[in-house]
């Protein structure tokens, strides 16, 4: 059934494209957003630290979108589009995101030391790494990915060391407002969020490409 309807939306008028892509994204991020909160209720149940909760858990959860759509870009043979917007996730991180945070602060941001020489430190390996991979063949095989992972990975477990060690208790001090729901309730949030991000984000790189093709951008 839903192949029929993707091959209805690539063979379809473009409007109809534009409506479903405009859908697709409020869908996102209402999906998105339960995702978050769900993820975040069951894991104050089950006691996990605040900084697995909030660098680890949040940070991953709330990169669904892009993940998602990157996924099925990638699934559906266009792994252009992929790359496109997991650099495009990154610029506007950076040059809009964290840009505004900083112009519309009341003051200065704060930055915590340890963080940013972790954190930093890893960004700025891993951007190296990238462009390593990517400059010697223009391309990004599935070992280079692999190895990407395993640095993520790494960089996961070397974070929750150093809370053990209570080098990063500085960090954890942010409150993470607590959601009063059943434990089911979250659980099928959960469930029902990610399904949604998963189904949304198909809609959104089918019809990205049907408009795409439309007005012949690459």
């Amino acid at each position: 059934m839903m192949s029929g309807v993707f091959t209805y939306i690539e063979q379809g008028p473009v409007w109809v494209s534009w409506v479903i892509l405009a859908a697709a994204f409020a869908v996102l991020a209402k999906c998105a957003d339960l995702f978050v909160d769900s993820a975040v209720g069951i894991a104050e149940r089950l006691h996990l630290p605040k900084l697995m909760i909030g660098i680890v858990l949040v940070s991953v959860a709330t990169t669904s979108p892009e993940l998602s759509v990157s996924l099925m870009a990638a699934l559906r043979g266009s792994p252009e589009m992929a790359l496109g917007n997991a650099i495009g996730s990154v610029i506007c991180n950076c040059g809009i995101a964290l840009a505004l945070c900083a112009v519309f602060s009341k003051t200065s941001v704060p930055v915590l030391k340890y963080a940013f020489r972790t954190a930093g430190g890893f960004l700025v390996f891993v951007s190296i790494l990238c462009a390593l991979f990517v400059g010697v063949d223009l391309t990004l095989s599935r070992i280079e990915g692999g190895i990407l992972l395993l640095c993520f990975a790494g960089y996961l477990g070397f974070l929750v060391r150093q809370y053990k060690q209570g080098h990063m208790r500085e960090v954890n001090e942010a409150d993470v407002t607590e959601i009063a729901k059943p434990a089911r309730a979250l659980l099928l949030l959960l469930l029902v969020g990610l399904a949604g991000v998963i189904l949304s984000s198909k809609f959104v790189v089918v019809t990205s490409v049907t408009i795409a093709k439309s007005m012949g951008v690459p």
